[in-house]
C-alpha cells in the first residue's frame, strides 16, 4: 500500500456515511473474521439497535473509501450498554456513560494506523463531551487492553474474560474524568500527538503504536476487534 497519502477522519453526519460504516463492518466481521453469520445481514450491513444511540467515525482513504471505523455507544434511557448484558462485571455505574464498540478495519490497512487514528478522534470527542460523561466502557482482547494502556491509558478490568463477538475479550473501565491527567501522566508525547488535528494524518511507514508505546514492544499489534 502506499504510505504517503493522508487519510482523513470523520463523524459521520448522514445515512450515506453510516452505511459505510455497516458495509465495512460486515465486510470485516463476517467476509474477513467470521464472527458474524452473514446469512444474518442480507442487505450487506452490519448494523444493531445500538447504532442510533452511537456517533459513528470514519477513516477515509485520498478516494474517499471508507477504510475504518469505530463507535462510541452514548448510554441513555432507552438502552442498556452490551458491556452489562455480555460480561460479569458486578455493580458497575452506567449512567453518564459510555462504550466503544465495532472497531473494523480491512486487513489491507492494518498497517497504516488507521486503527490508532480512529482512537484519536473518538478520544477527542470524549474529551470535548468529558462533562457529560463519567465512565468510558470497552471490551477488548487482552493485547489490545495492553497496548491501550501502555498509550498511557489506565482501562481497568472490571470482570472476567469472556468469548464473545468471536474472541475471549476483557470488559474494562476508565474514570473519563482521569482521561486527561492520566495521558499527560503517563505518556506526554502522545498525549501531545493525540491533541493534534484529528481529522487528517499521513499512512506513514513507522506504526504509530510502536512509536507511542512506553515500552516499545515490537510484539504489540491492533486486532481490530471488540463488541
Amino acid at each position: 500500500m502506499d504510505f504517503n497519502y493522508m487519510y482523513r477522519f470523520i463523524q459521520t453526519q448522514d445515512i450515506s456515511h453510516a452505511g459505510c460504516a455497516y458495509r465495512l463492518r460486515y465486510h470485516v466481521y463476517c467476509d474477513e473474521k467470521k464472527w458474524l453469520d452473514a446469512g444474518g445481514y442480507p442487505e450487506g450491513e452490519e448494523m444493531d439497535a445500538y447504532d442510533g444511540h452511537s456517533v459513528i467515525f470514519l477513516a477515509l482513504d485520498p478516494e474517499g473509501n471508507a477504510v475504518g471505523t469505530i463507535r462510541l455507544i452514548v448510554k441513555d434511557d432507552m438502552i442498556s450498554l452490551p458491556i452489562g448484558l455480555n460480561f460479569n462485571t458486578g455493580k458497575q455505574h452506567f449512567d453518564n456513560a459510555c462504550e466503544i464498540s465495532r472497531m473494523a478495519v480491512p486487513r489491507n490497512y492494518r498497517r497504516g494506523n488507521v486503527a490508532i487514528g480512529l482512537m484519536r478522534i473518538l478520544f477527542r470527542h470524549v474529551l470535548a463531551h468529558g462533562d457529560e460523561l463519567e465512565h468510558v466502557y470497552i471490551s477488548v482482547e487482552d493485547r489490545f487492553l495492553l497496548a491501550l494502556n501502555l498509550l498511557g491509558f489506565e482501562f481497568i478490568p472490571i470482570g472476567p474474560p469472556a468469548f464473545c463477538c468471536g474472541d475471549v475479550l476483557v470488559p474494562s473501565m476508565l474514570r473519563a474524568a482521569e482521561l486527561e491527567p492520566s495521558l499527560q501522566r503517563n505518556n506526554r508525547r502522545f498525549y501531545e500527538w493525540l491533541m493534534e488535528d484529528p481529522h487528517v494524518m499521513a499512512a506513514g511507514k513507522d506504526n504509530l503504536l510502536h512509536v507511542y508505546t512506553r515500552t516499545g514492544d515490537r510484539k504489540l499489534a491492533w486486532k481490530n476487534g471488540g463488541a
